[in-house]
């Protein structure tokens, strides 16, 4: 009985492995295949008829088959289980294989042959490496930024710095995360009274300072802005600090250039922006209209904005680009003794495979008051009127420029029906014509 019980569960074994995603080989001490499912030989063009009883030398090429009988051999030596990663070239396609090797043992404990468990993970490694490269974007766009910066949790521990605030530490960026700011800028063992972000976690709003304690950043205004979760808790802050010196006396043309867009920006009532994964803005508009806001194209946060506004900015990119999903900003612009508003939605551009190319900004202007408010949740998610989800999906539609045609085919529904949505949200909403509905859609971030 003991025999057919074993032929049995062997049968079920290979039924298991034939319906599995993953590449799966038996290969014996002398390097022939036993074994191997449907999936595992895809790459090869063949079937496991045409594999099973061939060595792994036949079947590839000179350098994949060194690599092959080289993890092969640990294996069998040692006796342990390993994983390996290896580049292959298929059908002259290159393709990372994550390979996992399992050795089957006889009663006496000796390995007779080898369980190989690969799967292609070309894809993840693609997407690891673009994480990767946009964390070195960010770093070197931040380290260009001359003014010392940091993001500083309500810790007071400091998490990230760009490379003019790490020599102001005397560390390198690496070691100055971690480290206590007020221990390593102000040589003190707690935070000082004047430290802006005690004040800032006392009341959520940024505030200016100006240092003069004889340590790191003495003869420095500091502005801090505060760091919000996702539930509008401030969880840091993100520090700027520029000498006086060169306070009181910005460049001109820079000046110039912030004084025509503060006066822009006074003049619409939102705006949208898309930036690529380094910052550098691709496209500009805004309601209403205006034409000036075309010089942004190609410019990153720290040629347009102060230090403090850039580091922001460049804060939310990286971290919309890296975790590839939506933020919202309270962001506060000052220009002499006037003040600008905005509450933005901060949203992943991704491309047909999915990889997030550029991050959207859609800003509306909030006044003083929505401001120090500190209701951040209700800003961020304000209550619709009893539109109904079909209401929502038209009004999206109609914001993003569509006709009542184009809406009608896009949603499988009539023209008529379309024109019946539009009349009801007006109706709810108290507006009067299409254009009111686009000016909604923007203030309600859809």
């Amino acid at each position: 009985m003991a025999p057919r019980k074993r032929q049995v569960n062997q049968g079920l074994y290979k039924v298991l492995a034939d319906l599995m995603d993953d590449d799966v080989f038996v290969v014996d001490r002398d390097e022939k295949i036993t074994y191997a499912n449907n999936c595992g030989v895809r790459h090869l063009g063949l079937t496991p008829g045409d594999v099973v009883g061939r060595t792994i030398k036949e079947l590839f090429p000179p350098d994949t088959y060194l690599r092959l009988s080289s993890n092969l051999r640990h294996v069998v030596q040692s006796g342990g289980s390993g994983t390996f990663e290896d580049l292959f070239t298929f059908c002259g396609k290159e393709v990372w294989i994550e390979t996992r090797l399992v050795p089957i043992k006889d009663g006496g404990g000796e390995v007779t042959a080898v369980l190989a468990l690969s799967r292609d993970v070309t894809d993840r490694l693609g997407r690891e490496e673009a994480i990767i490269r946009a964390k070195r974007e960010w770093e070197q766009a931040m380290d260009s930024i001359t003014d010392p910066i940091a993001v500083i949790g309500s810790d007071h521990r400091v998490r990230r710095v760009n490379r003019a605030m790490a020599e102001k530490m005397g560390l390198t960026p690496q070691r100055a995360v971690g480290v206590l700011c007020h221990e390593s800028v102000h040589n003190t063992t707690a935070p000082p009274p004047f430290c802006p972000l005690l004040r800032l976690i006392g009341d959520g709003k940024e505030h200016l300072t100006e240092i003069r304690d004889g340590g790191a950043l003495d003869g420095c205004l500091v502005k801090v802005s505060p760091l919000r979760d996702p539930g509008g808790s401030v969880i840091g802050c993100v520090h700027v600090a520029r000498p006086l010196a060169s306070v009181e006396r910005q460049d001109e043309p820079d000046q110039g250039i912030r004084k025509r867009l503060f006066a822009v920006l006074k003049s619409v009532e939102h705006l949208t922006t898309i930036q690529d994964t380094e910052g550098r803005y691709l496209f500009v508009t805004s309601v209403p209209p205006a034409d000036s806001l075309a010089d942004v194209i190609g410019k990153s946060p720290s040629d347009i904005l102060d230090s403090y506004n850039a580091a922001v900015v460049m804060e939310q990119v990286q971290q919309v680009a890296l975790r590839g999903d939506s933020r919202n900003r309270l962001t506060r612009i000052t220009l002499g003794e006037e003040t600008l508003n905005f509450l933005s939605q901060v949203s992943p551009v991704r491309d047909s495979s999915g990889n997030v190319t550029a991050v959207a900004t859609v800003s509306r202007k909030i006044d003083d008051h929505a401001w120090t408010k500190g209701d951040f949740a209700a800003l961020t998610s304000p209550a619709l009127p009893s539109l109904t989800k079909r209401e929502l999906q038209v009004l999206k539609l109609i914001a993003s420029g569509l006709t009542s045609r184009q809406i009608a085919q896009k949603l499988f529904i009539s023209r008529k029906t379309v024109e019946t949505h539009r009349s009801r949200m007006m109706q709810k909403l108290d507006l009067h014509t299409t254009a009111d509905l686009v000016k909604y859609s923007f203030r309600f971030g859809l």
